[in-house]
């Protein structure tokens, strides 16, 4: 569960954000060598960014999608994510796809563990720049994982329905975990490619 914790969020941010509160798009797990909205959730972010795009692949439903996933984490961080992987890959709109992970937790995370992220259009437009309370948002989505959150191995299986209509473009999020006592909890680059191949 500890690898829900960062994964989640972060790939929840990643697409609640860019995409709508349901979906997640196709994942390719690495491993490395002005905030324009005011929001108290990751929905209501989402919600507003979706309000102001204007896009309809519905005729489209082939239109593939990338999602790479680059851990920038050092060995010395809170969690280590070990292992991403996600069925059908590349997915399919409007259909289900299932996400395996697995993870330790090397410390005990608390209340007061923070994820800041970044949210650009390209690589160059920031759409969102915003810190998120980690256990608060696992409080407000009602996950079965809660804080505190005790060191240990966990292994998830997670299936979300992918939306029918994609927005046409290239994101990118960037996301810094700490734990409450402002260490390194975990670091993803992710990567969305909405773009037609």
């Amino acid at each position: 569960m500890p690898s829900k914790l960062f994964i989640s969020l972060v790939l929840s941010l990643a697409v609640t954000l860019v995409i709508q509160p349901t979906g997640i798009q196709a994942l390719q797990w690495t491993k490395p060598k002005n905030n324009l909205f005011q929001s108290e959730s990751i929905s209501d972010l989402s919600n507003s960014f979706m309000k102001n795009l204007k896009y309809d692949n519905s005729n489209n439903p082939s239109t593939q999608t990338i999602l790479t996933f680059d851990d920038c984490g050092k060995e010395t961080d809170a969690v280590t994510i070990e292992s991403f992987e996600v069925d059908p890959n590349p997915p399919v709109p409007g259909q289900k796809l299932t996400i395996r992970g697995s993870g330790t937790v090397h410390r005990l995370i608390e209340e007061g563990a923070y994820a800041d992220v970044v949210v650009k259009l390209g690589s160059y437009i920031k759409i969102l720049q915003k810190r998120f309370d980690i256990c608060e948002e696992l409080s407000k989505a009602n996950a079965t994982l809660q804080c505190p959150i005790e060191p240990g191995h966990y292994d998830i299986v997670q299936e979300v329905k992918l939306p029918r209509e994609i927005p046409h473009a290239k994101y990118k999020v960037e996301a810094r975990a700490f734990t409450q006592d402002d260490d390194d909890m975990a670091c993803a680059d992710v990567v969305l490619d909405f773009l037609k191949s």
